[in-house]
């Protein structure tokens, strides 16, 4: 199982800048993995960024881009536990279907709009 802390308006301002280039309903899928030493990666189909945490990540996991943008939506915690476990991603408390990927290469490409902008 891997479970960090992250700063909660740092996580949000992460998932918001990878997946801000898109207005489609369908943003692909967001990979969460190991970064550098202290940190963890994010990466969508437009973009990648990190954002330090205190813990273990230890697989490469995808999640809806959709979901996790609409779980940042509004002000965000100041902290925010992150874990994946039994085929399940939570952020703080919220469940959502993940699952393990090859890693962040191969994260989903939305539906619509597959084109880079």
């Amino acid at each position: 199982m891997s479970e960090v802390v992250v700063g909660g308006r740092d996580f949000a301002e992460v998932v918001r800048g990878i997946l801000q280039r898109s207005s489609a309903k369908d943003l692909g899928g967001v990979a969460i993995g190991p970064g550098a030493d202290g940190f963890i990666r994010l990466t969508s189909f437009f973009a990648s960024a990190e954002v330090a945490a205190e813990g273990e990540w230890r697989e490469c996991v995808e999640v809806s881009g959709r979901l996790l943008r609409n779980l940042v939506k509004g002000d965000a915690a100041a902290v925010m536990r992150v874990g994946f476990g039994d085929g399940g991603l939570r952020v703080e408390g919220v469940v959502f279907t993940a699952s393990v990927i090859a890693g962040e290469d191969a994260v989903g490409a939305p539906r619509r709009g597959r084109g880079r902008r």
